[in-house]
């Protein structure tokens, strides 16, 4: 008999390759807007995001603000006379195909399911997030999957796992 009946997996980079998605779906946007999409490039953008994120995560921006100033302050700053907002819905179109799994992911998924129940728990945007998921090809082995989004609360604020749990129903949380 297994020893949990539930595990909750967080999904990038646990089980899906967030890194390979981000670049991939990154070049393609920038590309499509004439942009060359070189190492330098790609690290600003890298830096711009994650200290927007770091803020959203200390209540300092929104989600909406991530949106609207990641690909404005880029193009700001490289002087590029393109729009940022529809820059960023179209990075974010292309990262929803984005799809690449951690190698041995899958394996572990499909003998875990024999074994117990399996939730996914991330933060992101659920439009985005359920997409990759369901190109993954792993969504199967999965009863459900929890966006921070959906619940309005980000990992790992109590409020999230309170969702969750909610959701599962009963459960033995140790």
């Amino acid at each position: 008999m297994a020893k949990f009946d539930i595990i909750l997996f967080d999904a990038d980079d646990t089980l899906l390759d967030f890194a390979k998605d981000e670049e991939q779906a990154l070049t393609q946007t920038l590309i499509e807007y004439g942009i060359d999409c070189n190492d330098s490039i790609k690290e600003r953008y890298k830096s711009i995001n994650e200290a927007l994120w770091k803020a959203f995560e200390n209540g300092e921006v929104t989600k909406e603000d991530i949106q609207n100033i990641r690909f404005t302050k880029l193009f700001q700053e490289l002087a590029i006379d393109k729009d940022g907002y529809k820059c960023n819905t179209d990075y974010l179109e292309a990262l929803g195909y984005g799809s690449f799994l951690i190698p041995g992911a899958k394996e572990i998924c499909g003998e875990l399911r024999k074994m117990c129940r399996l939730y996914i728990v991330t933060n992101g945007i659920s439009r985005t997030q359920y997409r990759r998921f369901n190109n993954s090809g792993i969504n199967k082995f999965f009863t459900d999957i929890f966006v921070s989004e959906d619940s309005g609360y980000q990992k790992p604020q109590i409020e999230f796992f309170d969702y969750v749990f909610d959701k599962i129903g009963k459960l033995d949380k140790s």
